[in-house]
């Protein structure tokens, strides 16, 4: 078990949590999804009341420390996705992307996300192809679209800015005569996004005026690129994570102060009351004045 497990004490402990927090010992650095477990299995731990004050207190410290290296640096910025590498690509050459329309080519995971993505930054109107109607139905009506008919697909491309293909043809299914027509009626730009293997788009449609045309090496390369970006933000998470580690340990050691401190509040509390009873007794038996008493 010793080849598979590992342990660690005191301010180690501490920065393996915020290491791991702030996804630095993720496989993809700064990824978020870590943080979100941690987030999850602290509240029901918490809910079975499995911590104690100092756990309670680290595990919050350790949410703090990954939101911080997050905001303080760009370690979970960029794509790091195919299909979050499309929506990077859509947006250099739109901008915005709200309002353009998108014609999916294919039903597969992957084309599926790269949908949800571009949604997600304002993507409208959906087109979805599929060879087998009853799963691009299904596509469609997941994320309010249209279905259209495999064969028929060529005779709408002139509507969409964006096409997304990803089938499991053997061969390409869109060419250069495909969209030689709707390029020339269209005012902006054609952004197409080929992430099939065998590929599915003929690559001499880039040489249309305005199609832009990326298939999945050019997505790899954005990628690979990008984790390139986060990997030099470590040097800056790292750093807030060793600060962050000894604000625990300031934490902690006033921390073991508190019994101490209890301790003279009692014996100062205990003393008072003391001399509260014998100044109340002085009052009621003594000559002298209250005043001379109380001082």
């Amino acid at each position: 078990m010793n080849d598979y497990l590992y342990h660690y004490h005191d301010l180690q402990a501490v920065e393996h949590l915020y290491r791991v927090a702030s996804g630095l010992d993720s496989l993809v650095k700064g990824e978020d999804q870590i943080l979100a477990q941690i987030k999850k299995q602290f509240q029901e731990y918490k809910e079975e009341n499995f911590t104690d004050s100092y756990l309670n207190q680290l595990c919050l410290e350790a949410i703090k420390v990954g939101k911080l290296v997050r905001t303080k640096t760009k370690i979970n910025e960029r794509a790091v996705s195919v299909s979050y590498a499309a929506v990077e690509l859509a947006r250099d050459i739109f901008g915005n992307l709200d309002g353009e329309k998108v014609m999916i080519l294919g039903a597969g995971k992957t084309v599926e996300l790269t949908l949800k993505n571009l949604l997600n930054y304002g993507v409208k109107g959906i087109l979805v192809a599929n060879r087998t109607y009853c799963n691009g139905q299904k596509l469609a009506d997941k994320y309010e679209g249209e279905v259209i008919r495999w064969e028929k697909f060529k005779e709408r491309v002139e509507e969409v800015d964006i096409i997304i293909a990803s089938t499991a043809a053997p061969h390409t299914v869109l060419h250069q005569e495909d969209l030689f027509e709707a390029v020339t009626k269209k005012h902006g730009p054609m952004f197409l996004i080929d992430i099939a293997v065998p590929r599915d788009i003929d690559q001499e449609v880039e040489k249309l005026p305005g199609v832009h045309l990326y298939n999945i090496d050019d997505l790899k390369n954005v990628i690979n690129k990008n984790l390139n970006l986060r990997e030099n933000e470590v040097g800056k998470a790292e750093a807030i994570i060793q600060e962050e580690k000894y604000n625990f340990q300031r934490w902690l050691l006033e921390r073991r102060c508190v019994p101490l401190i209890k301790e003279m509040r009692a014996d100062a509390r205990c003393i008072k009351e003391k001399e509260v009873k014998r100044a109340l007794h002085l009052l009621q038996n003594s000559e002298l004045e209250a005043s001379e008493i109380i001082q």
